[in-house]
C-alpha cells in the first residue's frame, strides 16, 4: 500500500473521530444577538446543510472524502436535536463561513477544524 494511500486512510479515520467534537463548535445553543426567527426563517438543519456541504466539498478536494458519505453525518452532528428549530443566524454569516471553508488549509480539513468565522455560526433560540 502506498504511503499516500495510508495517509489518506488515516486522515479519513481521524476525521471521523474528530468530527464528533469539532462540529459541535458549529452551533450555538440558546439565544443569539441577532434578530428573532420568523416563519420565513431557515431551519438549523438548512443552515447546517449549507456549512457542511462546503466542508464535505473541501474534504473531497483535499483528500478524496466522498461528499455523500460525509454530508449526512456532518449535518446531524452540526444541528443535533435542534434540526427543526428556526435558525437565528444571519445569512451573511453563513455565507462568510462557507467562503472560509472553501479556502481552508487541507491540514485543518483533515482534523475537521473549522475556520474561526464558522465557530458558533448556526444559532437558534
Amino acid at each position: 500500500m502506498s504511503f499516500v494511500r495510508v495517509l489518506v486512510l488515516l486522515a479519513a479515520a481521524l476525521t471521523t473521530l474528530v468530527m464528533v467534537t469539532a462540529f459541535s463548535a458549529c452551533i450555538q445553543l440558546g439565544p443569539s444577538d441577532e434578530s428573532s426567527a420568523d416563519a420565513g426563517t431557515p431551519t438549523v438543519q438548512e443552515q447546517c446543510s449549507e456549512v457542511m456541504a462546503a466542508y464535505c466539498s473541501r474534504a473531497n478536494e483535499c483528500y478524496g472524502e466522498d461528499p455523500n458519505a460525509c454530508f449526512q453525518p456532518a449535518v446531524e452532528l452540526c444541528c443535533g436535536d435542534a434540526c427543526a428549530k428556526p435558525a437565528t443566524s444571519e445569512e451573511k454569516s453563513i455565507r462568510a463561513c462557507v467562503m472560509d471553508i472553501g479556502k481552508e488549509n487541507c491540514d485543518d480539513v483533515v482534523v475537521a477544524k473549522l475556520p474561526p468565522r464558522c465557530n458558533g455560526v448556526v444559532t437558534h433560540d
